[in-house]
Parts: C-alpha cells; sequence; structure tokens
C-alpha cells in the first residue's frame, strides 16, 4: 500500500472477504483465476485514492495495487459567553497536543476555531483570570469529525455583577469588575470605605459598561498624593433612584 500505512481494512465488495494490511503496508488476497474483483480500503478518519479498484483476475498474480490516504483535517470550535448569553470578545483559548501549542483569541462574537487539525487526542483551555468560569478546560479526541459546541460560560449573579474576580493588583491599584445586564445597574455608585467605615474614595459613579469595567484606586481622599496602604477594605455598591439610595452588595477587598 502506498504510503506505508499498517492497519487499514482491504475487502472485496460483495464477499466477507477482507484482509489487515501488515507492519510494512502490504496486503494480499487469494481469488480465483477468470475473474473480476473490486477492491475497497478503509481506515476511520481517512478517504483513499483511489477509492476502489477494479481488478480482472486471468491466469497471473497482480501485484502493485496502491492504495493513497488523502489527507484529512479538523477543526474545534466554541464560544465563550456568561450565563445571560452576553458573549465576550478577546478571551484567550489554548489548544495543546503532544507537546503543541496554539492560541486564539475569540472574536466579536464570542467565537473561536482552531482549524487544520489531525486526528488526535486536545486539551482546550480557557486563559483568563478576569471571569470565573464553570468549566474552564476540555479534553477532546478528534477521530473522523469535526468537534463544536464547545462552550465556556462566565458565572454571573442576578443582580448583574460578578464578584468572583474583583481584586486590587500590586503597584497598579487596578480594580476589576465584570458587569453583566449593566442597563438594570444605571446611576450606579461604587465606593471605597476602610474597615472602620470612613470613606477613602468615589471609585466610580454612572451606568458601567457590559463585561469587563477597570477602576483605578490612586489615592487615599484624606491624605494628599499618598497611596492607599495595603490591607482590608470594602467596596460598596449601590443604586441611585431619584432622592434614594439602595445598597446592591458591600464585599471585601484587599490591597495588597
Amino acid at each position: 500500500m502506498g504510503g506505508k500505512l499498517a492497519k487499514v481494512i482491504c475487502s472485496l465488495q460483495g464477499t466477507s472477504i477482507f484482509t489487515n494490511v501488515n507492519i510494512s503496508g502490504d496486503f494480499s488476497f487469494s481469488v480465483p483465476s477468470y475473474s473480476q474483483v473490486k477492491l475497497l480500503a478503509s481506515y476511520p478518519g481517512l478517504i483513499f485514492s483511489p477509492d476502489s479498484l477494479f481488478i480482472n483476475i486471468i491466469n497471473e498474480n497482480i501485484n502493485n495495487v496502491d492504495f493513497y490516504p488523502i489527507q484529512q483535517t479538523y477543526s474545534i470550535s466554541g464560544v465563550v459567553k456568561d450565563q445571560n448569553n452576553l458573549y465576550y470578545k478577546d478571551i484567550d483559548i489554548i489548544l495543546t497536543s503532544l507537546g503543541n501549542k496554539n492560541i486564539l483569541k475569540t472574536d466579536s462574537n464570542g467565537y473561536f476555531i482552531f482549524d487544520n487539525l489531525d486526528t488526535d487526542d486536545y486539551n482546550i483551555e480557557v486563559l483568563d483570570n478576569k471571569y470565573n468560569f464553570i468549566t474552564n478546560k476540555y479534553f477532546v479526541s478528534i477521530s473522523n469529525q469535526n468537534i463544536t459546541n464547545i462552550l465556556f460560560k462566565i458565572k454571573t449573579v442576578n443582580n448583574g455583577i460578578s464578584f468572583d474576580k474583583i481584586n486590587l493588583i500590586d503597584n497598579n491599584y487596578t480594580l476589576n469588575i465584570s458587569f453583566y445586564n449593566s442597563e438594570k445597574l444605571s446611576n450606579l455608585k461604587i465606593e471605597l470605605y476602610s474597615l472602620e467605615g470612613k470613606l477613602i474614595q468615589n471609585v466610580f459613579a454612572g451606568i458601567p459598561n457590559k463585561g469587563l469595567n477597570i477602576f483605578h484606586i490612586v489615592t487615599d481622599s484624606n491624605k494628599i498624593n499618598k497611596k492607599i496602604s495595603s490591607g482590608l477594605y470594602i467596596l460598596n455598591f449601590k443604586k441611585l433612584k431619584g432622592n434614594s439610595v439602595e445598597n446592591i452588595k458591600k464585599i471585601i477587598a484587599i490591597i495588597r
């Protein structure tokens, strides 16, 4: 067999006669003289050229009957979205197999696709620490078809704010907050307090963007041009309704 591909099954159409190709890529049949046979080659996930051969057996052996596998490639695709069916762009997705690594970002519709893949086992993982994922890794095997509908889903909460990944980063004093259903969070106010209840900074007031929002904690408003010291603080989320205020959530934030 061309290409020396072992474990392929060669068979005679219309009969129960078949043989397995050996490790050298060779196969043989015993058939009566003065007959015509149709020879086929098959292997999961492969297409062969030619797809079949008609052979006339007269009174001699037939040699050099070759089948060549046509390389088939496949794809793995999916989306990144949250529990409110909002899709997320620019999320890093990594695909690994046998030491090979490919990384790409989701498009504006949260979609990603790895193509030109061989039959193999793959790990596919989302690489993003801004969100909390229900499932952030899958193990899949490609045999003879594409893998579709891989879903990386971001956890959300009913009031439209994800608190799972709130943090204050060293040196940059950056606060990352993810908002969902932000239309329900108009006139939102975020304040930073000490544990003793002293207002440290008005962090934000207005309508947040859907998805990731980045806020900067720059100085302690009670001390001119002084960085906020490390420790535990309280983030207070409020919603302004005319002359009234609705407290949405209070959480502990850590400044390192």
